[in-house]
């Protein structure tokens, strides 16, 4: 895609202050800044115009396959964000967790996740010297560490899966369908739109699998408790397990799959179907490989 010319100026810079014993103190706020080029709108805090466009790059990509498979081209707004800005535009409290504030605006740091740092130590436990010389040769350091921006850049297009539905608006059957949505979102766009991109998007996950007797939580339905309960690590492993699933079936079911799982959740959205008939349900209207997600499960493979 063709980039626009130097970010513009959404709003001019302007003072604000306040007094402290009589004496007016003023401390200069910014504004947010534009990239043009972009079908959706994409802002960014100063100094990451660089940043921005890799984003929203990999985003237009994404926007342009799921929205041929979707049949519609939903409303975005994109924000990349600086630590200073990110509490001006979001009530998230954790930086660098992509995410939707509503249905429309997207939400990501230049930097990686926060949580990261906190789960780290966690996540690469499994991962011997060998594998880790090949991540970061792949994914290459920052400052003597993996750089895991690469694969979370990639999660913009799990929260673009986000915004399809809830534009519509409607739910899914189970909270866990709604977030294998957005990881099968995420493959097929990958897949089909950023196909150079796939060995960022899948080392990870398969270099740190391990199994789910490890965790504290497994079963799909507890992916629905907050971060807070199942601890960063198990809420990473959940998913990363459901990305590993998104592959299977992609590789079994095609891009079509999509559509399918959208349509059939868009119609059943008012009456959530119980878990005793979902297996059924999955299977008549997504396909085998989509069953078999909760047939298998945690074995996704």
């Amino acid at each position: 895609m063709e980039m626009g010319d130097a970010a513009a100026v959404v709003e001019q810079p302007r003072n604000r202050g306040h007094q402290v014993g009589g004496i007016q103190l003023t401390t200069q706020t910014h504004t947010l800044q534009t990239v043009g080029g972009f079908s959706f709108r994409l802002e960014h805090s100063p100094g990451l115009e660089g940043r921005a466009s890799e984003i929203g790059e990999i985003l237009a990509a994404g926007l342009t396959v799921l929205s041929n498979t979707l049949g519609f081209s939903p409303s975005l707004r994109v924000l990349i964000l600086s630590r200073q800005d990110w509490p001006r535009f979001t009530k998230n409290p954790v930086y660098g967790m992509p995410h939707c504030t509503d249905g429309q605006t997207l939400v990501m740091a230049a930097d990686p996740p926060e949580f990261w740092e906190g789960a780290r130590s966690w996540v690469l436990k499994p991962v011997d010297s060998s594998e880790m010389r090949r991540l970061e040769g792949l994914y290459g350091t920052v400052d003597g560490e993996l750089d895991v921006r690469p694969f979370n850049d990639l999660t913009a297009l799990h929260e673009l899966g986000h915004i399809f539905h809830r534009q519509v608006p409607f739910d899914f059957p189970q909270p866990w369908l709604r977030e294998l949505f957005a990881n099968l979102c995420q493959y097929v766009a990958v897949a089909v739109g950023l196909p150079e991109r796939m060995p960022y998007l899948l080392a990870l996950p398969q270099a740190v699998h391990r199994p789910a007797e490890d965790l504290i939580y497994q079963s799909l339905e507890d992916l629905d408790r907050p971060v807070a309960s199942l601890g960063l690590g198990n809420f990473i492993w959940y998913h990363w397990n459901l990305l590993l699933a998104a592959r299977a079936i992609f590789e079994r079911e095609g891009p079509g799959v999509l559509r399918r799982i959208f349509d059939a959740s868009l119609v059943c959205c008012d009456r959530p179907v119980a878990d005793d008939d979902l297996i059924g349900w999955l299977e008549k209207k997504a396909g085998p490989a989509t069953a078999g997600v909760m047939r298998s499960w945690p074995n996704v493979a």
